[in-house]
């Protein structure tokens, strides 16, 4: 991947003509659903993507990772996963605000650890507001039960690594 090659044009040109304009695409998202909500949409329309939009996204976020990680690394839509959280935030159909919980950042930065406790008094305060959310057709907010679900991991394992350890074998 690109991310191996020496720093010069080849990784300018991914930057300028591939990544940059992904984020600019995910900040004009996030302005939509600003313009959306006051404008005074429906909660359910304030998201400017439809199902098959977002699949084509995230195909088009890991293809772009892919290119900078390398295929024998993978993609991965970690920037996507991000973005995510921040449009469902700025929705309002989150349990709570992402950065008023307390997270710690690994040493090597790969990780971030969010405190389990405090997310889940937060879910315990969203009560009322989450059942008029599911009454008009929203998910309910849960809290997971695994490790993971406090963890956003980027390319930790190279592919072998991850058949290996998801499927029991290479």
């Amino acid at each position: 991947g690109l991310v191996a090659v020496p720093a010069g044009m080849p990784r300018a040109h991914f930057q300028a003509a591939l990544w940059s304009p992904l984020l600019d695409r995910f900040e004009e998202l996030l302005d939509e659903i600003r313009r959306r909500k006051t404008a005074g949409y429906r909660i359910h329309d304030c998201f400017p993507l439809q199902g098959y939009q977002i699949a084509e996204l995230k195909d088009h976020v890991f293809h772009l990772t892919e290119l900078w990680y390398g295929c024998e690394r993978g993609g991965n839509v970690s920037a996507m996963y991000r973005w995510f959280c921040e449009a469902m935030d700025l929705l309002g159909v989150t349990a709570y605000h992402y950065e008023d919980i307390p997270r710690v950042k690994s040493p090597d930065g790969w990780a971030t650890v969010v405190d389990g406790a405090a997310r889940q008094a937060a879910l315990k305060n969203k009560g009322g507001s989450d059942a008029l959310y599911v009454s008009t057709g929203g998910v309910a907010q849960r809290q997971g039960r695994s490790a993971i679900d406090n963890t956003v991991l980027r390319n930790v394992f190279m592919l072998h690594e991850a058949q290996e350890l998801l499927i029991g074998r290479r």
